[in-house]
Formats: structure tokens, sequence, C-alpha cells
């Protein structure tokens, strides 16, 4: 049995993967290439986009902005991906970017 929770301001892309027993919050955006695996809580005014999968059981908190372009000026538009491993804890006003050439164009936490 799937169970979302999805607050009624927030914003889901229909393509975007959410699991079962998952919670958006208030004011969220979720983008298409995102992925949320089961158990993922979304505070509030969470912002999560391109190629990111969140690990189940992790809770991100208000104002996090996560899978983002890059703020490296090497970065040129280059396919780039972000994730964030089960039970992580992300606090707020947090940025977190996908990956970079130089870094194999992944990042990779928890």
């Amino acid at each position: 049995m799937s169970s979302k929770n999805i607050h009624p301001t927030a914003i889901v892309d229909p393509a975007a993967k959410v699991g079962n027993n998952v919670s958006i919050g208030p004011y969220c955006v979720v983008g298409e290439g995102v992925q949320l695996d089961d158990d993922v809580e979304l505070v509030s005014h969470v912002c999560i986009a391109g190629n990111t999968r969140v690990g189940s059981g992790t809770r991100i908190f208000p104002f996090a902005s996560v899978g983002h372009q890059p703020q490296d000026l090497k970065f040129h538009g280059e396919d780039s991906w972000l994730t964030i491993g089960t039970n992580c804890t992300i606090r707020e006003n947090v940025t977190i970017n996908p990956g970079t050439k130089g870094g194999g164009l992944h990042t990779v936490i928890g």
C-alpha cells in the first residue's frame, strides 16, 4: 500500500518518483528528475531538482536547496548527479549540488 502526504501548497513534478510513506511539506518543490525513496520527509520550503536521489528515512529541513546546477564556474551543463544516502539529516538553509567533471559528475552523501 502506498502512502504519500503531500501538502496542497507543494509542487511535485509528475515525472518525479515518490516512494511510500513520503511526507512533502508546505511550499516544497520537487523537480522532474528527482527520486524520493520510502519514508523521506521534506519539512517545508525545500527545493529539490536535477538528477537527485534521496535515500529512505532521510529528513530535509526548511529552505534547503538540493540538486540544483553546480556553483563551479567550470560547470558547462553536463549531466550530473546527486545521491543522498539513507537516514540522513539535512538541516536548514543547506545547499547541496550535484557533481562536476573534476569529481566524476556525481556527489554522494551518506
